[in-house]
C-alpha cells in the first residue's frame, strides 16, 4: 500500500519536474531584433572530381616561415628538409632513399650533374643525389641565405659576397665582394643580373656582372628587374619614384655590358588608392610587344605599347571588387573577386560591357572557378592552372576550356609554391607535402 501511494505522488510530480526542466509548459519563438542573410552557395568540390595523392607525408611546424619553399625536385626524387634533417623520397612512390645531416635550415637547391645542395652551418655542401653522399664542401664566412643553380654552376649570397661555384667539382670561380646581394635576377648575354636591397633609403639596385670572370660590369641603384630583355639591352623598372606626385610608371633601357642608359619609357597611370597612393616593384610588366601597369590598389590593369604611352590603349577590371593576381596567361589577366571566384579578363576582343558599374572593353570574361574561399597560391604550367585556396583544397583547370579536372584535399593551412615534374605535382603546405599525378 505503502510503495503504491510513493507511485502515485512520483507520476503526479512528474509533469511539474518536466516544467521546471523544460523551462514551462510553453516555449514561444522569439523573433531575432536584427538579421542579415548573406550568399549561400554550393560546395564548389562537389561537382568535381577528387583526386587522391600518391603520398603524402606530415611536417614538423616551422613557425618562422611556415611557407617557406624547403623542397626540390631533382633525379625522380623529392628532397625536402622537415625536423633540421634532409630526406629524399621517391617522386612516384615515397620510399625514402635516404636522410642527411642535422639542424639543417637550408636554403637548398639542385644542380645539373645529380647534386644536392644546401647551406650547412657556416659552409655549402653538395650531396650526390643517389645516395646522400656528401662530395665537396665550400666555407664561408657567414651562411648562404641564398643559393640557385644556373646551368653548371652554382651561385651563394652571403652577407659578405656572392659566389659563383662549380656544382661538379665544389671549386669557387670567382667571389664578389658586395654586402647589399639578394637573389640572382636573370642571365643574359655572358651578364649575369643580381638583385640588391639594403636598408635606408629602401631602395632595391641592380649589379651586372660577367659571368666568366665575376667581374662587376655596373650597378645601378633604384632598379629592379628585367622586365625584358631585348637584344643586347635590359628593361629595367626605375624603382626610385620620389613621391605620390610621380604618376607615371617608367622603364630604363640600358646597355647590358655597360650599364648605359639608353632609353626610357614612362606609362602614366592612376596609382590612387583608399585617399592614398600605393606603388610596388612589381606594378609594370612585358609581354611581347605589350606592357600592363596594375592600378588603384591593384583593381585595375592598364595596357600600353612596350615603348610607352602617356594614355594607355585599354584598362581591364572586373566586377565584385576583383583584384588582379596574375598574367596575360594564354591572352587572359587573372582577376579573384570577393566571394572566392576567379576570373580570367581577355587582353583582345570587340565586345565591351559594362557591368555592376564596371567597364570591360574585351568582354565579360570567364569565370575559372567558383571557390568560395580566398586563394592562397595561384601557379600556372603552359595551359592548366593550379589554385590552392585557404579552406585547404587544390585544384586544377584548363585554361583553354575552362574545365576543373580534379581537385585534392588537404590541411585548411595554405599553400606554397607548387613543383612540377613530368607528370608528377609536388603541393607545399606548413604541415605536409603531397605528390599527386596530374591528368592529361
Amino acid at each position: 500500500m505503502i510503495s503504491h501511494r510513493i507511485r502515485l505522488f512520483s507520476l503526479a510530480l512528474s509533469p511539474l519536474l518536466a516544467a521546471l526542466l523544460l523551462g514551462g509548459p510553453s516555449q514561444a519563438q522569439t523573433a531575432p531584433v536584427a538579421s542579415y542573410q548573406g550568399p549561400i552557395t554550393q560546395d564548389p568540390a562537389a561537382q568535381v572530381r577528387e583526386r587522391q595523392p600518391l603520398w603524402r607525408v606530415t611536417l614538423q611546424p616551422q613557425p618562422e616561415d611556415p611557407l617557406a619553399a624547403r623542397s626540390v625536385i631533382g633525379n625522380g626524387r623529392v628532397y625536402y628538409l622537415d625536423g633540421g634533417r634532409l630526406h629524399a623520397r621517391g617522386l612516384a612512390d615515397g620510399r625514402v632513399r635516404w636522410t642527411y645531416g642535422s639542424g639543417l635550415e637550408g636554403p637548398l637547391t639542385y644542380a645539373s650533374g645529380g647534386r644536392v645542395i644546401l647551406n650547412v652551418g657556416g659552409q655549402i655542401v653538395a650531396l650526390q643525389a643517389d645516395s646522400g653522399r656528401v662530395v665537396w664542401k665550400v666555407p664561408l664566412k657567414s651562411r648562404a641565405y641564398h643559393l640557385e643553380a644556373r646551368g653548371s654552376d652554382v651561385f651563394a649570397t652571403t652577407a659578405e659576397a656572392g659566389l659563383a661555384i662549380d656544382a661538379a667539382s665544389g671549386q669557387v670561380r670567382w667571389r664578389l665582394e658586395e654586402t647589399e646581394l639578394q637573389g640572382i635576377a636573370g642571365v643574359a648575354r655572358g651578364v649575369l643580373l643580381w638583385s640588391a636591397y639594403q636598408g635606408e633609403p629602401h631602395f632595391s639596385a641592380t649589379y651586372g656582372v660577367d659571368l666568366q670572370s665575376g667581374q662587376k660590369l655596373w650597378r645601378l641603384g633604384r632598379t629592379a628587374g628585367p622586365l625584358a630583355i631585348e637584344g643586347d639591352n635590359a628593361v629595367l623598372l626605375d624603382a626610385g619614384w620620389l613621391g605620390n606626385d610621380d604618376l607615371a610608371s617608367t622603364a630604363i633601357v640600358i646597355d647590358l655590358r655597360s650599364g648605359r642608359e639608353v632609353g626610357r619609357r614612362s606609362f602614366r597611370a592612376d596609382f590612387s588608392c583608399d585617399g592614398m597612393y600605393s606603388r610596388s616593384t612589381g606594378e609594370l610588366r612585358f609581354s611581347g610587344a605589350t606592357a600592363y601597369v596594375t592600378e588603384r590598389c591593384g583593381t585595375r590593369v592598364a595596357q600600353y605599347p612596350a615603348v610607352g604611352g602617356r594614355e594607355p590603349q585599354l584598362r581591364f577590371s572586373a566586377p565584385y571588387g576583383a583584384v588582379f593576381r596574375a598574367g596575360p596567361v594564354q591572352g587572359l589577366l587573372l582577376f579573384e573577386t570577393r566571394d572566392g571566384s576567379l576570373l580570367g579578363i581577355p587582353t583582345a576582343g570587340r565586345q565591351p560591357v559594362s557591368y555592376n558599374g564596371v567597364s570591360m572593353p574585351t568582354g565579360p570574361g570567364r569565370s575559372l572557378g567558383l571557390y568560395g574561399h580566398p586563394l592562397s597560391r595561384l601557379d600556372v604550367f603552359g595551359k592548366r592552372l593550379y589554385v590552392g585556396t585557404t579552406d585547404g583544397l587544390f585544384y586544377a583547370t584548363d585554361l583553354d576550356t575552362r574545365r576543373t579536372r580534379y581537385f585534392v584535399r588537404t590541411r585548411p593551412q595554405g599553400f606554397g609554391p607548387t613543383l612540377k615534374a613530368g607528370p608528377y605535382l609536388l603541393l607545399q603546405t606548413p604541415g605536409e607535402l603531397l605528390v599527386v599525378q596530374d591528368l592529361e
